[in-house]
């Protein structure tokens, strides 16, 4: 055990004094060179040697700005650079520096993000303009979806309608038939192509007219004149034939919609309510009706009454033509071939 006396003691004290004074004078040195040269380097080195120090929390704070006007600085050079470049790459390296890391954003990052969104905005619009008639509107679509708030909006909602016109014209055109040109009209009654739909219209109308005039005199003469057929038996051949089956139910006897049995056929008187009769020459007329194609179906039309006509046609051979079960107590008639002619037939025989 050390015992100190009391001039020990004395040394001690003096000495811890001494070299205490002389500890506070080297950082109070340190501090005064770190203020005057006033760099970043110096204020670290200070921290370094003296963290605990009285000036400390002092070097932080004059560090931390001097950083930030540093970095501020070189925001500055950077950015006379985007501005010169003027590009999308330009103010997003800008953007993407300057926004990140310990440092608040830079006082242009908001300038230079909204100079940036311009410029990709210019940039889609072009690419809009370049491909949007190749890609019939789409393009105009995405622009509108991914720009909700831009001025080129309304433009662009503009060409869309333009695209959507010019599209729907170029199906019409393609389809050429009265339909589609009813349908255009329909949409578009004022539209640039109107004047040309309407005569195109005009045309087509009086190439049906003139077609069914000429159909329905040659179908009205195959009634009149054409040979009775006789009421022979569902052939096995004809079920080969893929033969098809056209009635409602309430005049021809069949299975769903092809011949599905062999044997004989039946068919509705309509005067003697629902009971099935064998088609026979007595009850019923069958004859054939050629050049006719696939039809919706065949109604007879006499008085107030509107009766399903039983018919028959031969799918091996599209435009072969047309059988008809017509029930004899309502003959004279009009026949309405659904989806071959729009006008009524006269049906009635020629007295032999």
């Amino acid at each position: 055990m050390t015992v100190l006396n009391s001039r020990g003691t004395r040394y001690v004290l003096v000495f811890g004094l001494v070299f205490s004074c002389c500890g506070c004078a080297t950082t109070q040195r340190d501090w005064e060179d770190a203020t005057q040269q006033n760099t970043v380097k110096a204020y670290e080195e200070f921290l370094e040697n003296h963290p605990r120090s009285d000036q400390a929390s002092l070097a932080k704070r004059r560090l931390r700005q001097l950083r930030a006007s540093l970095r501020q600085l070189q925001a500055n050079e950077d950015w006379r650079k985007a501005e010169s470049m003027n590009t999308i790459d330009g103010y997003r390296d800008f953007y993407d520096k300057y926004t990140t890391g310990p440092f608040p954003p830079s006082k242009q990052a908001k300038e230079a993000r909204r100079r940036l969104l311009r410029l990709q905005e210019e940039r889609d619009w072009e690419e809009t303009k370049r491909v949007g008639v190749i890609a019939h509107g789409a393009a105009y679509q995405r622009f509108i979806k991914k720009y909700p708030g831009s001025h080129r909006v309304p433009e662009a909602k503009k060409k869309l309608e333009e695209l959507k016109l010019v599209g729907d014209w170029e199906k019409t055109q393609k389809a050429d038939s009265i339909r589609a040109f009813e349908a255009f009209l329909r949409a578009y009654p004022s539209s640039q192509y109107s004047s040309k739909a309407k005569d195109r219209l005009a045309s087509l109308r009086k190439e049906r007219d003139e077609r069914e005039r000429e159909t329905a005199e040659a179908i009205q003469w195959d009634l009149e004149n054409g040979k009775e057929l006789p009421a022979l038996p569902i052939k096995k051949l004809d079920f080969a034939r893929n033969i098809v089956i056209k009635a409602p139910g309430s005049v021809l006897h069949y299975s769903g919609a092809r011949i599905m049995a062999v044997g004989e056929a039946f068919a509705r008187i309509p005067s003697k309510g629902k009971a099935w009769h064998p088609i026979s020459k007595k009850d019923f007329i069958i004859i054939h009706v050629r050049n006719i194609g696939r039809l919706d179906d065949v109604i007879a039309h006499t008085g107030r009454r509107a009766i399903p006509i039983g018919h028959v046609t031969d799918m091996a051979n599209l435009f072969r033509g047309l059988t008809l079960v017509v029930p004899r107590e309502i003959i004279p008639c009009e026949l309405e071939l659904k989806g071959w002619v729009s006008r009524r037939i006269p049906f009635k025989r020629k007295q032999k």
